[in-house]
């Protein structure tokens, strides 16, 4: 166990250290390269970051929202339907806070509408209108601190 210091070490391909081994934050100085599969749970803070492939925001399962529930985003892509028939969003807070910088790609999954309100903590580009996601429709959002601010979207018709 290693609590504060550095290792100065080389460590084997293969290796791992558990969690209950590292006390606090752990850093990796330097210029690094990983190959393979890596995973991270938590927050990662760099001041530069250069993916050489593909990034993958996996999808939250279908939210099915009824209606004036306010949709929650629990990752960067988040799939929703209206619960048994078209529905609209709260119109204070159509969607759930998030943290200042954070992104959000929305999409309609069913001809079960999920209709976003103009207002509240959502701010729309061009006309203040509500934005209906049937299926494969997409919004892409990013939240300012505090509103949602739309990004783009895309109308897919079947």
């Amino acid at each position: 166990t290693l609590t504060g210091g550095v290792v100065d070490a080389d460590v084997a391909a293969g290796a791992a250290i558990a969690p209950s081994k590292v006390s606090g934050t752990a850093a990796i100085l330097g210029a690094n390269a990983f190959t393979g599969n890596q995973s991270i749970t938590g927050d990662i803070s760099a001041s530069t970051a250069t993916v050489a492939g593909t990034i993958i925001f996996p999808a939250s399962g279908i939210q099915s929202l009824g209606a004036g529930a306010i949709l929650s985003v629990d990752r960067a892509f988040v799939r929703v339907t209206g619960s048994g028939a078209s529905q609209t969003r709260n119109a204070t807070t159509p969607i759930a806070a998030g943290t200042a910088g954070q992104m959000v790609v929305i999409e309609g999954t069913n001809a079960f509408t999920v209709s976003i309100p103009a207002g509240g903590n959502v701010k729309f580009s061009g006309s203040p209108t509500a934005f209906a996601l049937g299926p494969n429709d997409i919004i892409a959002l990013l939240y300012d601190g505090t509103n949602w601010v739309e990004l783009y979207r895309s109308l897919n018709v079947d």
